[in-house]
This record gives structure tokens, sequence and C-alpha cells, in this order.
């Protein structure tokens, strides 16, 4: 895996976990 892909995805990941407080 290269850093882009990990980059990505820790900003995919940091959405997701934004997506899911505002849902509490």
């Amino acid at each position: 895996m290269n850093a882009l892909t990990i980059a990505s995805k820790e900003q995919f990941f940091e959405q997701l976990a934004d997506a899911f407080t505002d849902k509490l």
C-alpha cells in the first residue's frame, strides 16, 4: 500500500466518524 492510499483511507474514516457522531 502506498502513502496516498493510506492518506485517503484515513480521510475516509475521518468523514465516516464525523457522520457517525452527527447521528448521535
